[in-house]
């Protein structure tokens, strides 16, 4: 028969070995990179439309190659941001036939946020 100071020992190290567990799955949880999921985005559209916001507006050569350089920098950045925030690997919507999200409206609104 175990006494109390037995019983007592074996309960501490019950404690003590699932406080352990504990600690190595939030360890394992916290290091374990998640897994990417395959997203679209309508690159052509969005340079499209930047080119007939830009046709629209009639403004110089100049002032269009500058603002030319900020949508490629503020589309680039935001690609991949949106990539690395939500786990993507972004693909040209032209390249899937179907079933993977079209991230193609938040892009476009993230940039425009930046050029703003």
């Amino acid at each position: 028969m175990l006494n109390q100071k037995q019983l007592l020992s074996i309960f501490i190290l019950f404690l003590l070995g699932m406080l352990g567990s504990i600690f190595i799955f939030l360890f394992i949880s916290i290091v374990e990179e998640k897994p990417k999921t395959i997203a679209t985005v309508n690159i052509t559209q969005l340079v499209d439309d930047f080119i007939k916001e830009k046709r629209q507006k009639k403004i110089s050569s100049e002032i269009i190659k500058i603002e030319t350089k900020q949508f490629g920098e503020a589309l680039d950045e935001t690609l991949h941001s949106i990539a690395e925030e939500n786990h993507l690997i972004l693909l040209p919507k032209e390249a899937i036939i179907a079933g993977a999200p079209d991230y193609t409206s938040i892009i476009k609104n993230k940039i425009q946020k930046r050029l703003t």
